[in-house]
């Protein structure tokens, strides 16, 4: 739905972004149910646009550095 309102409100901005968008909360919901053990980051709620964007950057960082780590066995 962001990027619907991007694509109609602000043009020029879309023709910078990749066609292929991440939506953390997908990934979120999928370490949840992967990984109920695992503890999320806290956020802090403010809902201001740019902190939620910093939270979701942080956030997916996050999952980057713990659950979505090179294992050292091949399974190739």
């Amino acid at each position: 739905m962001d990027r619907l309102f991007i694509k109609k409100y602000m043009p020029k901005l879309d023709k910078f972004a990749h066609y292929r968008c991440i939506d953390v909360s997908t990934i979120k919901g999928l370490v949840q149910r992967w990984y109920p053990d695992y503890k999320h980051p806290k956020k802090q709620c403010t809902h201001r646009a740019f902190d939620d964007i910093m939270e979701s950057i942080a956030e997916l960082k996050n999952y980057r550095e713990s659950i979505f780590v090179k294992s050292t066995a091949s399974s190739f």
